[in-house]
C-alpha cells in the first residue's frame, strides 16, 4: 500500500527527476504561495486543498465515475486505469510531475476503494496526502528552500 510515507517519499523523487528534464518553475511558484498560504493559517487554503478537494475530487473520480464504469461492466483493473488516468490528467494544470504522481495516488485510492467499498476511505488518505503537502509547502518557505 502507497500511504502517507510512501508518498511523501515518492513525489519528491519524482520531483527531482522533473525538475532536472523540465524547467518547473511554474509548479515552484504555486508551491511558494501555497506554501506562504499555509504558514499564514489560512484557513480557505488550508480547508480547500486538505478537506474540499479531496471529498469532492473522491466523489467524482472514485464514487462516480468508478461506479459507472463497473455498471457498463467493466472489469476492476480496467476501472482503476482509467480513473487513475482521467484522476492525473485533472491534475496536468498544476505540473506535469503531480499529474505522474497523482496517477500512481489515483490507482492506490482506486485499489482501496475497490477493496473497501467505502468512499470515506480515499477521502481519509487522499485528504491526509494533501495535508501532508501542505505542511512540506509550508516548511520549504519556512526555510527558504521554495
Amino acid at each position: 500500500m502507497l500511504g502517507v510515507a510512501g508518498s511523501l517519499l515518492l513525489q519528491p523523487l519524482l520531483a527531482v527527476v522533473w525538475e532536472l528534464m523540465f524547467d518547473t518553475s511554474t509548479a515552484r511558484d504555486l508551491s511558494r504561495r501555497f506554501g506562504e498560504q499555509t504558514l499564514r493559517g489560512n484557513p480557505g487554503i488550508i480547508l480547500a486543498v486538505a478537506a474540499i478537494g479531496p471529498v469532492i475530487e473522491e466523489f467524482i473520480f472514485r464514487w462516480g465515475a468508478f461506479k459507472l464504469l463497473r455498471r457498463v461492466k467493466l472489469g476492476i483493473l480496467p476501472t482503476i486505469l482509467i480513473t487513475s488516468v482521467v484522476f492525473g490528467a485533472a491534475h496536468l494544470h498544476i505540473a506535469p510531475v503531480n499529474a505522474a504522481f497523482a496517477t500512481l495516488l489515483g490507482f492506490a485510492l482506486g485499489w482501496i476503494y475497490a477493496r473497501t467499498d467505502d468512499i470515506w476511505c480515499p477521502i481519509a488518505l487522499h485528504a491526509g496526502i494533501n495535508a501532508g503537502a501542505l505542511v512540506l509547502m509550508g516548511v520549504g518557505v519556512a526555510s527558504g528552500q521554495l
